[in-house]
């Protein structure tokens, strides 16, 4: 039944309602993800399956609605989560394909779909990201999988027709001499000062898979505007006997493309805008500024947590380097780290305290709502144990203002247990400490 409706389907995205017309591509290859040099459309079976995995997942979270009661009278052990929480919380299964930890079915969809077929390495991602109108996206990625009607392409379905291009009458015409080797093109590359090295057995694919990976978005989306332009143009002289000049096919192009991005508002400023610089700042007289961060090597089985306690006055107070078995994800060790800080701080009966760490998203997971993910776990204790401060802020700095203490979590995943230093700061961080220290503000 999904194979059917899928040729249906595919069968009217070619040829309209009418049913007459070539079928360049079946569904499985318009259901590729775009990334993957498809459409990114549904597969119809394992959007099914995702939308029931949904049904299977409410049975497994909603433990006291009936159809859990009936299915699950005989199992009612939950798979222990991974980190282990400092709290006494009850076990829960966690969704690994989401970073909340909950089921989606976008994700579930997105994992049935990464077995189906290959992707190919062609930089599909960034063309689709391109600030280029859609419509050129869509002629583009038609060009790329071979389904424009070219010559050599049409006599391949066994449609008659003439071999030569119509532009240049002297090659034979094919998606590479349409936009390369043809005299138009050249002038239109020429105009644009721009010269491409052709091996002898070079494809299109190949040509534009090293022009998309080899340059900057600004070139790329008037590469593929101007491969727009000179296949209109081409159409023009096969269809009207039009020509269109090189010169216009240029303007014409880059014209569309300009006025196009100023109605998105998507003009991209100037790259060479320098950036400004972000530097470890005291915290106010009378607080204590921590640093965390953590280090994690796959190979290594262990991982490194390391955080500093700074004064007002930008001095060293206190550190730790931690070193922990096992990997777990980046985030996941960030938060390690954070929790390995407050713990101790929490021991000692510090307050007034301002904690920084480089993870974004850990900030935001302890200022947001629930994470039902093993990440949310260590979450849920970082939260716990700021109740024990009456005075506590979290806030994400960029890696700049971060220095110290990821040179403490690097150093701690080369040490054995956890070391403390109170004062006198180990050798791994005083560069970055002086670095801090003189560039405060």
């Amino acid at each position: 039944m999904c194979v059917e409706l899928e040729r249906i389907m595919n069968g009217f995205w070619w040829t309209g309602s009418s049913g007459k017309g070539i079928r360049w591509k079946d569904w499985n290859n318009l259901s590729t993800p775009k990334k993957g040099g498809g459409l990114g459309f549904k597969r119809l079976r394992e959007f099914n399956l995702a939308m029931l995995g949904k049904q299977s997942w409410r049975i497994f979270t909603k433990p006291h609605c009936l159809v859990v009661k009936v299915l699950k009278a005989r199992d009612r052990e939950l798979i222990l989560g991974i980190p282990v929480s400092q709290r006494h919380v009850p076990d829960k299964l966690v969704w690994r394909w989401e970073e909340n930890g909950s089921y989606s079915v976008k994700s579930s969809y997105k994992f049935l779909m990464q077995s189906s077929g290959n992707v190919s390495s062609y930089g599909w991602t960034r063309m689709w990201n391109l600030p280029i109108p859609p419509k050129v996206k869509f002629f583009f990625w038609q060009a790329c999988i071979g389904c424009l009607p070219t010559a050599d392409t049409l006599m391949t379905k066994r449609v008659s027709c003439s071999p030569i291009c119509q532009s240049c009458l002297a090659g034979e015409e094919s998606l590479l001499h349409i936009f390369c080797l043809c005299p138009i093109a050249q002038q239109v590359w020429g105009l644009m000062n721009w010269s491409f090295q052709l091996d002898a057995s070079i494809s299109f694919e190949m040509w534009v898979e090293r022009l998309l990976n080899n340059h900057n978005e600004e070139r790329c989306s008037k590469f593929i505007m101007l491969i727009w332009g000179l296949w209109n143009a081409r159409n023009t002289i096969l269809w009207q006997q039009v020509y269109t000049p090189p010169q216009s096919i240029v303007a014409g192009a880059l014209t569309f493309l300009e006025g196009w991005q100023q109605a998105q508002g998507t003009n991209r400023k100037s790259q060479n805008q320098l950036q400004t610089t972000v530097r470890w700042v005291k915290p106010d007289e009378g607080r204590v500024k921590i640093n965390t961060d953590a280090a994690v090597k796959t190979g290594s089985g262990s991982m490194g947590l390391g955080w500093i306690a700074r004064s007002s006055e930008g001095e060293f107070i206190v550190g730790g380097a931690i070193n922990r078995t096992g990997v777990f994800l980046p985030r996941e060790a960030e938060a390690l780290a954070v929790r390995e800080a407050l713990s101790w701080l929490k021991e000692a009966g510090w307050d007034h305290i301002d904690l920084e760490t480089d993870s974004l998203q850990l900030i935001k997971s302890i200022q947001s709502g629930e994470d039902e993910s093993s990440f949310g776990v260590i979450v849920g204790d970082i939260r716990e144990l700021s109740t024990s401060f009456n005075d506590i802020t979290f806030a994400h700095v960029r890696r700049s203002a971060n220095r110290a203490a990821h040179d403490m979590a690097k150093a701690a995943d080369s040490m054995s247990g956890c070391h403390i230093w109170f004062s006198f700061p180990p050798d791994c961080i005083s560069a970055s400490l002086n670095h801090d220290y003189i560039n405060t503000s």
